[in-house]
């Protein structure tokens, strides 16, 4: 648009030169004789045609200075247009950033809740296991105590109801004990 205005401009410039010279022509002509009167009124029309020429230039200047503002009008709210998109882009990007977090953050959160809950139930089956395990040695001791007590009674009723099997049993019996103790030394 502007390289249009400035080519118009040079013509116009052009077109005025060439309009002085022609006029300057023309009136050195209309002094120089009388008889070149009617040469002077064809100078006086050219220089109306040129007038009126330059009347057009004129207002074709007008119409691309209004067009080239026109054009600077558009190009600012390309720009304008162009930074509020770019705005919308970052901010867009900002939000699928903090979105993007929000969601690892949530996964790490959940992943968290379920360590917690993991903990807690492995918390529970170790305090019952716990006191399964402290009921357990109780109930063990006890039966080995009462088997130690009923083997004790029947070897010794053996004993003393058999002769030749008494060394024997007391033999198996000592052997018993012996065993009994290192399992519960053992535990």
């Amino acid at each position: 648009q502007r390289r249009k205005i400035e080519d118009a401009l040079t013509k116009n410039n052009i077109a005025l030169t060439e309009n002085k010279r022609a006029y300057e022509e023309a009136k050195s002509k209309l002094a120089s004789t009388e008889s070149e009167l009617q040469t002077k009124l064809e100078i006086l029309a050219i220089y109306q045609e040129v007038e009126n020429r330059l009347d057009e230039a004129m207002q074709q200047v007008e119409e691309l200075e209004v067009a080239h503002a026109q054009q600077a009008i558009k190009k600012q709210l390309g720009d304008l247009q162009i930074n509020a998109l770019k705005t919308l882009e970052r901010e867009l990007a900002s939000s699928y950033e903090i979105k993007k977090k929000l969601g690892a953050a949530k996964k790490v959160l959940e992943d968290e809740k379920k360590k917690h809950t993991t903990v807690l139930l492995l918390r529970k089956k170790f305090e019952s296991d716990l006191a399964e395990a402290n009921q357990r040695p109780d109930v063990e001791e006890r039966q080995r105590e009462e088997a130690r007590q009923q083997f004790k009674r029947d070897l010794e009723a053996s004993i003393k109801a058999g002769g030749p099997f008494r060394r024997a049993a007391k033999a198996e019996r000592d052997e018993a004990i012996e065993e009994a103790n290192a399992a519960l030394n053992a535990k």
